[in-house]
């Protein structure tokens, strides 16, 4: 009878204070003047150990309040738990990385992000295991907090200016007047998309071995305009240059062949 008492004792204490904690928690994450640890971004971390500090305590008591030895089950749980990890670690890792991810973010939700990978689009969620893209296919990435954590990320949102800058690398040939390349160039750039400010630059960065090679920088308001553009700039460039009959030249070698007299032998 009494275990029973005291087991109940145990539940409700247990329910109330893991209410309290959650309310405490919720509180300092979304109240005014709150610590920079308890932000919204990492209150289900916050919530989850919390929860789990609590049960784990709950059970101890609960084999306590029927006189069972916890020694026993403390020393098995531990080994389960080191198997376990032996079994999980992927998993582990990609929970450590969403827990770097929520102590200190390198993008936020709603951030355009660019792997080194290759995968780019806008950030939709950040979970303790996995990181969710929106991407320009309009399809849902899913990427562990591993690969998040372990690759180079280029945050498109973060700087000075929300707009983004485009490069576009170009080759123009040989004996064409400079300046007319230049202005062509210029006059490519002014295309839907492509903003007025910052205006678009064009520059003549190498004497190339082939031609003359030439840098062209626009800029866009938005990241998933990116793909759009680049096909506008890089039509309009073709039209320009077959308006002025100038094309883009291509690598050639010339090959001679020597044909020497076998030596004779005496």
């Amino acid at each position: 009878m009494e275990g029973v008492l005291y087991s109940s004792v145990v539940l409700v204490w247990m329910s109330a204070v893991r209410k309290t904690a959650v309310h405490s928690l919720r509180d300092l994450s979304t109240g005014p003047g709150s610590k920079r640890f308890f932000k919204p971004r990492t209150l289900p971390l916050t919530t989850l150990l919390v929860q789990v500090v609590v049960y784990v305590c709950a059970i101890y008591f609960l084999f306590r309040s029927w006189g069972i030895d916890a020694t026993a089950w403390l020393a098995s749980a531990g080994i389960f738990g080191v198997a376990l990890g032996f079994a999980a670690q992927s998993t582990l890792g990609d929970l450590l990385a969403g827990v770097s991810l929520m102590m200190d973010p390198p993008f936020e939700v709603g951030d355009f992000v660019e792997l080194d990978t290759g995968h780019m689009g806008r950030v939709r969620d950040i979970g303790l295991i996995n990181t969710r893209v929106w991407s320009l296919d309009d399809v849902e990435l899913v990427l562990p907090n591993s690969m998040m954590t372990s690759r180079a990320v280029t945050n498109a949102s973060r700087g000075p200016r929300r707009s983004e800058r485009l490069r576009f690398q170009l080759t123009l040939r040989y004996g064409e007047n400079v300046d007319v390349q230049l202005e062509l160039l210029r006059a490519a750039c002014e295309v839907e998309g492509v903003l007025e400010e910052p205006a678009p630059k064009v520059r003549l960065v190498k004497l190339g071995d082939f031609g003359l090679e030439y840098e062209l920088l626009v800029w866009i308001a938005e990241s998933e305009d990116r793909e759009p553009v680049q096909d506008r700039v890089n039509r309009s460039v073709i039209k320009e240059l077959g308006a002025k009959g100038m094309d883009v030249p291509f690598p050639r070698y010339e090959v001679s062949v020597s044909q020497e007299e076998p030596a004779r032998s005496e």
